[in-house]
Order: C-alpha cells, then structure tokens, then sequence
C-alpha cells in the first residue's frame, strides 16, 4: 500500500472533525442528561456546533495556504 504524501494532513484533518463530533455530541447528551429534554441537547448540540464549526473551518482554510 503506497501512501500519498499527504496522508498524515488528511488523518490529522479527518481526527479533527471528529473530536468536533465528539465535543458537541458531548455537550448534547449532557444536556439532555440534566435537563430530561431532547429539545435542549438538541440546541446545545447545534450551538456547540455553530460556535466550534466556523472556527474549525477557519483554522482548515488557513492551513491550506
């Protein structure tokens, strides 16, 4: 199996998306956990996602330069 020179940026970029995965399904199951309603995990989630997203896209495009 030949690997692209690039593959370790590629496993790096693939693992951070998913501890952003793993950051805001964390923050939605605490919240449902505390407060017994899937509505709110469901904000938490997408809030945590809104916040940390743009952020995360924002360090991916500057990496590309």
């Amino acid at each position: 199996m030949v690997q692209q020179p690039d593959a370790g940026r590629q496993v790096a970029k693939e693992a951070r998306l998913w501890v952003l995965a793993l950051v805001c399904a964390t923050g939605g199951a605490t919240a449902v956990a505390l407060s017994d309603s899937l509505a709110i995990g469901v904000a938490v989630f997408l809030g945590l996602l809104g916040v940390l997203g743009p952020i995360l896209y924002a360090y991916e495009k500057k990496q590309r330069r």
